[in-house]
């Protein structure tokens, strides 16, 4: 059975997560020199300047189609386009401090959000509306802090990337 508030939920959480990521990507190589981000509008919060079509709509139907561990939203964004070339610390060092840059900043607010949780009143629980207010919770820190590992996971199996 489909819960669809908890994939509503899920499909929120992850745009604003993604958006969150790749704005972590494109300060990062803006704050390393390469204008590529600016002259492409990736600073700003806009949905259509972050997010991915196909990302999207797979993180829709997902969040939709039951699975045995519930409902997942998997997605991306669209991606930043840097020149390496024009990033201090050269194209290869550079370009890594880009890629963590968006991990980091997923895991950052994840903990952030975690950590959130611990200071919510065990009185949260009794009511049915703030009871969604602390799943929602849950579900953002838990969307920002996988899309962290997805990538970390992507740098221990490089071939995911090919």
């Amino acid at each position: 059975m489909i819960n669809v508030v908890l994939a509503f939920m899920i499909i929120g959480s992850f745009l604003v997560a993604v958006i969150i990521h790749e704005f972590g990507h494109s300060l990062v190589a803006t704050m390393l020199g390469d204008p590529t981000p600016r002259k492409e509008g990736r600073l700003s919060p806009s949905l259509r300047t972050q997010i991915d079509p196909v990302g999207t709509m797979l993180c829709v139907i997902l969040a939709f189609f039951p699975v045995a561990a519930g409902p997942v939203g998997l997605g991306w964004g669209k991606p930043v386009k840097v020149d390496p070339w024009k990033l201090r610390g050269g194209p290869n060092f550079g370009t890594l401090l880009v890629t963590l840059g968006g991990m980091l900043m997923s895991l950052v607010v994840g903990v952030l959000f975690s950590l959130l949780l611990r200071f919510i009143p065990l009185s949260f629980l009794n009511n049915a509306y703030t009871m969604r207010i602390t799943q929602l919770v849950i579900v953002f820190a838990s969307v920002n802090i996988c899309l962290a590992i997805f990538w970390v996971s992507c740098f221990y199996y490089p071939s995911w990337l090919k």
